[in-house]
């Protein structure tokens, strides 16, 4: 058969498309505008028709779990999609489905569903922002409240039991200790040096690097039971050192 002839019959089932279009049958114009392009791709106005077939298609048959109308599939996208590849996809099908550039019956309805599926999408990329950033400025401000409360705790000495640190006259002590050649002793936490003072039945803690030994300078005195969890900067190696311990007194 000649060219002529494949154009005539793709002509007809174009024709026959647009027919069943307006007798609300989208599936059957949609199969005999397959039709048509098989006989004739190049048929003018086929390709614009075909899409607006497929957009009235996706619109009546895609739908959510929800029941609402899958605005993605409207436009043809995945719903992974990004925010670029669905403004390029929207941009060509405005193109292919405008009245103005298509001349089939289901042109402006399509045209129609394909900006109201972009306002969809884009109304729901905008509160699903909205929502993330909502969510990320609370965790970021429940984070600052746990920092600001851990500094604060931080400078109390994370100690149950414990007085303030004194940096005077013990520290004094706790050097002339370190200087004698007083370092940690076996059996106890590298971090620390533990003495009891029978006197007043109380514990000394002083705290020594872990990096490099040196004492800390800082001690703290427990009177009962309790807890050791501070960060300190030492004073010889400028590192950060974490002194955790558990603090038994015997009653």
């Amino acid at each position: 058969m000649s060219s002529s002839s494949y154009r005539a019959m793709a002509e007809k089932a174009k024709a026959r498309a647009e027919d069943k279009f307006r007798s609300n049958d989208v599936r059957g114009a949609r199969v005999q505008a397959l039709k048509a392009q098989s006989l004739f791709p190049a048929l003018p106005g086929l390709a614009q028709a075909l899409t607006a077939y497929n957009v009235h298609l996706a619109a009546a048959t895609r739908k959510l779990p929800s029941g609402g109308t899958d605005w993605h599939a409207v436009l043809d996208v995945p719903p992974t999609a990004g925010t670029d590849a669905i403004k390029k996809k929207f941009k060509r099908l405005c193109l292919l489905t405008h009245p103005d550039k298509n001349p089939s019956a289901a042109a402006d309805g399509a045209f129609k569903l394909v900006v109201r599926a972009w306002d969809a999408i884009s109304s729901s990329s905008s509160s699903s922002a909205a929502s993330a950033a909502a969510s990320c400025e609370s965790q970021s401000s429940g984070f600052e409240s746990r920092r600001r409360s851990t500094r604060s705790d931080s400078g109390s000495g994370f100690a149950d039991g414990a007085r303030k640190p004194s940096t005077g006259g013990s520290s004094s002590s706790s050097n002339s200790n370190a200087n004698s050649g007083s370092g940690p002793q076996p059996g106890r936490s590298a971090a620390s040096q533990e003495s009891f003072d029978g006197s007043c039945g109380a514990t000394h803690v002083v705290p020594y690097c872990l990096h490099c030994g040196a004492n800390s300078g800082l001690r703290f005195t427990f009177e009962r039971s309790g807890f050791l969890d501070v960060r300190i900067i030492c004073p010889s190696c400028k590192k950060m050192y974490r002194c955790h311990m558990g603090i038994r007194l015997s009653s």
